[in-house]
């Protein structure tokens, strides 16, 4: 491994398209989710886990195969729908994930500090590390999902060799039968991926170089979501982890107590920063390769200016109090679910580079 970690290029090449790949599933409202798939489908939601690396996998594969990000106008419908989604999904899931940071940073760390008051702090180092160049961009990316990761390793390591304290065995927490009468829910996990490309635009070389670092990425979030959810499942009971909004704060605290809960508060914190810098990055990079393949006019190509007018968006948003609402959360869902067929989409119309 010596040689391959021995520049900062070889580094950049494998270490930030992992981290930028890896990122968006850490955020808080992604590890709620799993947490509500594995309360309401058990075991069978770690088979759909499964599947949706698969898919993922193959796409990665697929893509490393293909002419799809070369030449000036390819695919131009399916890139733009692509685009579209990710700035969706980064003010929908920025407003969300921010504020529940604030509310971590609140309840776990400082009660004096206002949530709403962290959570546009947060919004606005993000804003401003974009103004950054890319080496300091894309290093601090990596600071961020290591942080996040490391909290999340622990603590699932933690609940690995800790007494279980749910007397019912993982097989029965959740009857078979009911699992796979729920598609819907066993279907989410396929969003919980949609992140797994956010490292493509991390180099400016054939997108073959990076394609290793985000099929790692896939296999890293499946182990993460596989090994987080038996853990939940072993200390936390079923129907209580479908039933709650912190399905994660409430296992951390079961496996550590209050050490366990203020690991989780810096997964969280630590893991929103990583998975909306990965968005924004991401779109930057995307603004700029869209107006140089002419897809949009170049006169569009203003990312900076794309930057400030999302953060201006999301702040609105928060402003609002559209945090917690039951519309926010089907926007994100909603956006999600875009992110997920332009995926379907790359999969179905790219085709395989003959040259």
């Amino acid at each position: 491994m010596g040689p391959f970690f021995s520049d900062l290029k070889n580094r950049r090449t494998f270490i930030v398209p992992f981290a930028l790949g890896s990122s968006l599933a850490l955020n808080p409202d992604f590890l709620a989710l799993a947490g509500f798939i594995w309360g309401t489908t058990g075991l069978a939601g770690g088979l759909a886990f499964v599947l949706a690396a698969c898919f993922y996998l193959l796409l990665g594969a697929r893509l490393k195969k293909t002419a799809f990000f070369r030449g000036p106008k390819k695919r131009g419908g399916i890139r733009l729908a692509g685009t579209g989604a990710r700035i969706l999904a980064l003010v929908f899931l920025t407003t969300g994930v921010l504020v529940s940071s604030g509310f971590a940073f609140n309840e776990i760390f400082v009660y004096w500090f206002p949530n709403f008051g962290f959570a546009f702090l947060l919004l606005g180092i993000l804003c401003t590390l974009q103004f950054l160049n890319s080496k300091t961009v894309y290093w601090i990316q990596v600071v961020f999902f290591s942080i996040a990761a490391a909290g999340l390793l622990v603590l699932t390591v933690a609940g690995l060799i800790r007494p279980n304290t749910v007397e019912v065995s993982l097989f029965q927490a959740v009857p078979l039968g009911d699992a796979v009468s729920r598609p819907g829910i066993l279907f989410l996990t396929f969003l919980l991926f949609v992140g797994f490309d956010l490292g493509y635009g991390a180099e400016e070389k054939a997108v073959s170089e990076p394609v290793g670092s985000t099929g790692s990425a896939v296999i890293f979030t499946t182990l993460v979501f596989i090994l987080w959810g038996l853990v939940m499942l072993s200390h936390v009971p079923a129907q209580k982890l479908s039933e709650t909004a912190i399905p994660h704060l409430i296992a951390a605290r079961k496996i550590w107590g209050d050490t366990g809960r203020i690991i989780m508060g810096l997964t969280i914190i630590f893991g929103s920063l990583a998975g909306i810098h990965a968005l924004f990055t991401d779109i930057v990079h995307r603004v700029k390769d869209l107006a140089q393949r002419k897809i949009i006019p170049e006169k569009l190509n203003r990312p900076k200016t794309v930057i400030i007018l999302l953060t201006l968006t999301t702040g609105l948003m928060m402003g609002l109090g559209l945090a917690g609402n039951e519309v926010l959360e089907t926007l994100i869902r909603f956006s999600l679910i875009l992110w997920f067929l332009s995926h379907v989409a790359v999969w179905l119309y790219i085709k395989p580079d003959r040259s």
